[in-house]
């Protein structure tokens, strides 16, 4: 079997002898994305995931990535196979990154429940928790001054209360209302 780095390499059509394979190698290796990336996967390959955290998001993917394929210049397998494990380098430790900032909101997560679970089993703490809680006052609007008005009704509305009182389920009753319609409109047919 045959891997990137295994020693048969030189057999059948590549050749790490080729001087055009060896330069394009060696341009490669020294090229500024290969020894950022390097650089990051030894700190993470030493469990150093605080480093990866700070220095690797989501922009040096990104930038990482269009370096990596501007320096698709040879077509030899060696170097494409060399090339894709970089990628797929690249493409961990975007996984990493991405893992290891999920873990540190749940790590948080879990102590904050820790916290709770033990105030839910210890009934002293419960009573003092509860009684926190009793205490504080939650504002959702600012201070406000209300200032209301009279409310205007319509006119036969307003005498339907006067005679009648306010009706008991809200329901104003349509014979008395009908009736005294009338009566305003013969009321104004005279003024």
């Amino acid at each position: 079997m045959r891997t990137l780095f295994s020693t048969n390499v030189r057999t059948g059509t590549m050749s790490m002898h080729s001087d055009t394979l060896n330069n394009s190698v060696l341009r490669l290796v020294r090229s500024a994305p290969f020894i950022q990336l390097n650089e990051l996967m030894n700190q993470l390959s030493l469990g150093d995931f605080q480093n990866l955290i700070d220095n690797f998001n989501l922009d040096t993917f990104n930038t990482l990535a269009l370096k990596l394929y501007a320096l698709k210049t040879s077509s030899n397998p060696l170097y494409v196979r060399l090339l894709n494990y970089l990628n797929y380098c690249l493409t961990t430790l975007l996984v990493v990154e991405v893992t290891g900032k999920e873990m540190a909101v749940l790590r948080s997560e879990i102590t904050k429940l820790k916290a709770d679970n033990a105030i839910l089993n210890n009934i002293e703490l419960l009573k003092q928790y509860l009684e926190t809680l009793t205490k504080k006052t939650f504002t959702i609007f600012s201070e406000q001054k209300v200032s209301m008005s009279r409310i205007k009704l319509r006119p036969e509305y307003d005498v339907y209360i006067q005679r009648y009182g306010f009706p008991k389920n809200g329901a104003f009753n349509y014979d008395k209302i009908a009736e005294i319609i009338a009566e305003l409109k013969n009321a104004y047919k005279f003024n």
